[in-house]
């Protein structure tokens, strides 16, 4: 698994169908454990998200080594533009490393077979985590009235959605070597779109405090409308926090500050939904809410101007420049309630491109996926331990005597810290988080007390 508040719930829902339907037994893990899980389960695959970049290709020596089958479940893989999808699957991805990559459209996969991957390789498979959109899995979502009671807004009121994307505006100030570090690594500064990694994070941070200010003159103009706001789980919260606390102070408890909870929830209450290029915009197109992409600065990949999946998700939106138009555009929104037709037939054409289907059975066809690829089983040889897997297991052993997430860095001695390194809040991944979205999933498929092969039974 990735990122806690985005993935989890998509990687479980695969875990379930692989138990109950194909009797396949799984440990999710965070990326951090990667060592220990290939020495403690050595499982017949391992799953990580992607291919690029010296850590996933390590993961996939190690494995390999082993006689354990390597499986991309890609969890970023609609690539905004040309050079990202380039980077993602193309010069910048070591394809031929992976046994089975899925994919979560057809233009992805003919784009990596025009590139020598054999179509016996991937799966067109869609999108797990948008499951939880279609039934079954959309009992999960909360209800307007508990959403609403939970952060303080009125339900009787209009709700509007808030999602930021600035991931990289924590950078401007501090942190800089690891992102320059990390972009180098990653390979990302040979593209030219990526190759500025401080400029980038310039603009990200003035683009968010456009984006802040924006939303203060929305309160100031219309004290009817609340605000749900969510930051991205990669993006640290301390400035959100303090501005939003201002707010309050001055427009009473019209705006809430919500974190621990997924976007799905927030899309589901809201009468409309304002983002910046952002696959929440998409998501909200499959609860047919009207959607704001407010473009505040033109940088980079974050730019309307350059050709790609990014831009052209705005044709599923309304487009928003400055403060004046977003009130513009959200007094016609909270007025319509639904997008006019020509918006729901692009993005009825978007979504079949890029995401493939959504029809609540992507999970199911992940697992399916896997369990062809397993049908034969292999010897699966013992790890060789190096410096990099016994510093790992010892972190391991370490965290589980202490009670703490095993992934969690040994310079950390609190318990379990709210924030990590990067200010990250609650990117943690517990037993109780991977045991709880397994329960939900279960119950939502199948209803109570069905016996199943468990998923994970180790604290993560």
């Amino acid at each position: 698994m990735d990122q806690k508040w985005r993935d989890l719930p998509g990687v479980a829902a695969i875990a379930v169908a692989l138990a109950d339907e194909f009797g396949l037994s799984s440990e999710l893990v965070p990326y951090p454990l990667w060592r220990h899980a290939l020495t403690t389960c050595r499982p017949q695959a391992i799953a990580v998200t992607h291919m690029n970049g010296g850590r996933n290709r390590a993961i996939a020596r190690a494995a390999h080594a082993m006689g354990v089958r390597v499986i991309v479940v890609p969890t970023e893989g609609r690539p905004p533009n040309a050079e990202a999808m380039d980077y993602s699957f193309g010069s910048g991805s070591d394809n031929h490393a992976v046994d089975l990559w899925f994919t979560w459209s057809r233009e992805v996969q003919e784009y990596m077979q025009d590139r020598g991957v054999p179509a016996e390789r991937s799966i067109v498979a869609g999108v797990p985590r948008f499951d939880l959109y279609r039934a079954p899995l959309d009992s999960l979502i909360a209800t307007r009235p508990d959403f609403a009671r939970a952060h303080g807004l009125d339900p009787d009121r209009p709700i509007i959605s808030w999602a930021t994307n600035f991931t990289h505006a924590k950078f401007n100030f501090r942190h800089q070597d690891f992102l320059v570090n990390n972009w180098r690594v990653l390979g990302l500064q040979k593209f030219p779109i990526y190759s500025q990694p401080l400029e980038y994070a310039r603009k990200d941070h003035e683009a968010r405090q456009r984006n802040l200010e924006a939303l203060g003159e929305l309160l100031r103009a219309r004290s009817e409308i609340q605000i749900a706001f969510k930051p991205h789980p990669h993006e640290e919260h301390e400035e959100y926090a303090g501005f939003i606390a201002k707010a309050r102070q001055q427009f009473g408890p019209r705006i809430a500050l919500v974190t621990s909870r997924y976007i799905w929830d927030l899309l589901a209450a809201a009468d409309l939904h304002v983002h910046r290029m952002c696959t929440t915009g998409i998501e909200a197109w499959f609860l047919d809410k009207p959607t704001i992409n407010l473009q505040l600065l033109d940088y980079f990949d974050m730019s309307l101007k350059v050709e790609g999946a990014g831009a052209d998700a705005a044709a599923g939106d309304e487009l928003a420049l400055d403060g004046e138009a977003l009130i513009d555009a959200v007094d016609r929104g909270l007025q319509r309630r639904l997008p006019a037709p020509e918006r729901l037939e692009a993005r009825e054409r978007y979504i079949e491109r890029w995401f493939h289907v959504i029809d609540g059975s992507r999970s199911r066809a992940y697992a399916a996926g896997i369990a062809q690829l397993l049908a034969h089983r292999c010897v699966i040889r013992a790890a060789r331990h190096d410096v990099a897997s016994l510093k790992a297991m010892t972190t391991v052993a370490v965290n589980r005597l202490l009670g703490r997430p095993l992934h969690q860095s040994l310079r950390s001695w609190r318990a379990s810290p709210s924030a990590d390194a990067l200010g990250q809040v609650d990117n943690y991944v517990a037993a109780p988080d991977v045991n709880e979205w397994i329960a939900k999933i279960r119950t939502a498929r199948h209803g109570a007390g069905r016996p199943s092969i468990p998923v994970s039974g180790r604290p993560q």
